[in-house]
């Protein structure tokens, strides 16, 4: 399965992290664009400006050297192709339908109704119902995901249950009950 990653799941470390630690062990296929990059960056360098821009940007580097396919390009010519509430958003819809993702994940759910999208074959999902949609499919390997995302956290190390407080503090609080019962 191929998912866009919106800039909202980008933004967001613990939404972040889980998407992309079930990427790098082949749950979904992860894609999004330059565009998509510079929106969660600006966002991240407007709302945190504790946060070194260089920080933000070694980031996005490391992103994308996890998945040097991950990145859409020649896409804009089919931004015309959709009628979205947000102009600013066709860029995501036509990178998502150039690189054939099935899913467009995104917070930003009434940026993109799914009637606008249905032509394309594509539809939107909210982080939460679509980790829990692959918690269906798949729950071991979404635990196993989970598990190293919170090795992985050790400044300063958290238990299970923080781990899940925090993906429920990220909008994830389905994910985050159904982790917590694991």
């Amino acid at each position: 399965m191929r998912v866009f990653l919106d800039a909202t799941v980008l933004y967001a470390a613990p939404v972040r992290d889980l998407a992309l630690e079930c990427a790098s062990t082949d749950i979904f296929t992860v894609r999004w664009s330059a565009q998509v990059h510079r929106e969660w960056m600006s966002a991240l360098t407007r709302n945190r400006p504790d946060i070194p821009t260089e920080r933000i940007e070694r980031l996005r580097r490391l992103i994308d050297e996890a998945f040097p396919a991950a990145t859409v390009s020649r896409y804009r010519h089919l931004e015309s192709a959709f009628d979205l509430p947000d102009p600013d958003d066709h860029h995501v819809a036509a990178a998502a339908m150039k690189s054939g993702c099935a899913i467009i994940v995104t917070s930003n759910l009434r940026h993109f109704p799914s009637r606008a999208l249905a032509h394309a074959g594509l539809v939107a999902a909210h982080p939460d119902n679509f980790f829990i949609q692959l918690a269906q499919r798949n729950a071991e390997a979404l635990l196993k995901a989970a598990r190293e995302v919170l090795r992985r956290l050790n400044r300063p190390p958290m238990t299970w249950d923080q781990y899940c407080a925090v993906l429920s503090r990220a909008n994830l609080t389905r994910t985050a009950a159904w982790l917590a019962r694991r």
